[in-house]
């Protein structure tokens, strides 16, 4: 009995997505636009080395690149980490929950807003990026749908 629980217990841990044996997100590699608003916005992520991928939020402004986002992810042992360093403030890290080909869910319960950050591949090949979470007491989600412009 005793080894059957100990079984169960190792089974459990093993399968629990911090120990996961995790993919890696290259299909998210290149550049993506927003689909929807007026003003064109990107998001571009390029693979550093097996471990690391930088990534950039920004928008044009007339001949300017305006960056408003500087993002990494980041292996550490077995998971990945989602870094967000936001108008040149602090980082600020998610871990994965789930990292399977084309879908990627990274958390962080104690951040403000978003505590959760999702990106999707669809079937069509655009990328669907949702941030959502608490705040100010209420639920809140948010969608940005992409198409990819570069590999």
């Amino acid at each position: 009995m005793k080894k059957l629980l100990f079984l169960l217990a190792l089974l459990a841990f093993t399968y629990h997505p911090l120990y996961a044996q995790s993919s890696t997100p290259a299909w998210l590699s290149g550049t993506w636009q927003l689909t929807s608003g007026s003003n064109p916005a990107f998001e571009s992520w390029q693979q550093l080395d097996e471990n690391t991928f930088a990534g950039k939020g920004y928008f044009m402004q007339q001949t300017d690149t305006v960056v408003f986002e500087e993002l990494r992810l980041q292996k550490i042992g077995n998971y990945w980490c989602y870094i967000a360093t936001v108008h040149k403030g602090k980082p600020v890290l998610f871990y994965h929950t789930l990292m399977e080909a084309g879908h990627m869910v990274f958390e962080n319960p104690e951040h403000d807003f978003p505590q959760r950050i999702e990106y999707q591949l669809k079937e069509d090949g655009t990328l669907s990026a949702n941030v959502s979470g608490m705040e100010k007491g209420k639920e809140r989600k948010e969608e940005f749908n992409m198409k990819k412009l570069s590999k």
